[in-house]
């Protein structure tokens, strides 16, 4: 099968890359030498043909661009090599010319809590007990020890000699700001594992209950149309009335079609009849 089709930017491609392509030798393509702009437009089609999957695990979900061996790539030699790439980040750092640097990194990861934790505290406490351990603490708490990396970053740089100094001290504070942001999310993220399949089989439970009960309230609807059917249908003697013609009616349906019901339903059921 030939996938060379999907790329945007194939017809461009040098010779070797386009004979390792149509031979389905993907691994082999030598991108290094190609011209700057073709190697922005190679790095634009990966990004566009990698399809991106949806990973869960308990509670938690994220999404992340596919990867070597996923299924959702079976049968496409070309997105396998793509996804391998893209996994890689040596064409894009080459292209990006390693413009995004751990500091990038922590400053969009900051930016994200800021925006978070300011949401928290503008929103009503979800929990009753201690304000200490509420949301709004949790959350005030967080906020200040952001605030206090800024006064030690400032405390450092200010014994720093020219900006070259000061520039290498703000990316040791990022880096190392980054590193144990990241460790903290990921250790509450573990302590939180063994709740969350408590959780996942509450929610089970619960579908189930909602379910079971959808189902019986869709039969129990079913079942009183076709008795009322029935009812309709029979010729009780004329001269009974009342509970005398419910006691007949409970009777009839359980000797000739083993419906047993009581008289307050069929009661019920006459009502619904007579509209």
């Amino acid at each position: 099968m030939d996938n060379t089709t999907h790329w945007k930017s194939f017809a461009d491609w040098p010779k070797q890359g386009q004979t390792a392509a149509r031979k389905g030798k993907w691994d082999q393509i030598e991108w290094t030498d190609w011209p700057p702009k073709l190697q922005r437009r190679l790095l634009d089609d990966i990004k566009e043909l990698v399809p991106d999957v949806r990973i869960e695990n308990g509670l938690e979900y994220s999404t992340r661009p596919a990867q070597p061996g996923d299924k959702i790539l079976e049968g496409r030699p070309d997105l396998e090599w793509a996804a391998k790439e893209l996994l890689l980040g040596d064409l894009e750092a080459w292209v990006e010319d390693d413009a995004n640097t751990v500091s990038d990194a922590w400053a969009e990861q900051r930016r994200s809590a800021v925006e978070h934790l300011q949401q928290a505290l503008s929103s009503e406490d979800p929990t009753k007990g201690s304000p200490e351990l509420s949301l709004h603490a949790h959350a005030q708490k967080a906020m200040d020890g952001l605030k206090d990396i800024d006064v030690m970053a400032g405390f450092y740089k200010g014994e720093c000699e020219g900006d070259r100094e000061k520039d290498w001290v703000q990316d040791i504070v990022d880096n190392m700001a980054y590193v144990a942001f990241m460790a903290g999310r990921h250790t509450q993220a573990a302590w939180s594992k063994p709740f969350e399949e408590v959780v996942v089989q509450r929610n089970r439970k619960q579908q189930f209950f909602f379910d079971g009960r959808d189902e019986q309230i869709r039969t129990s609807k079913a079942n009183a149309e076709e008795r009322r059917a029935i009812i309709r249908s029979l010729s009780p003697p004329t001269n009974l009335k009342g509970e005398a013609l419910n006691q007949w009616l409970v009777r009839k349906l359980f000797e000739d079609y083993g419906i047993e019901i009581s008289e307050r339903t069929i009661r019920g059921d006459r009502k619904m009849i007579r509209g």
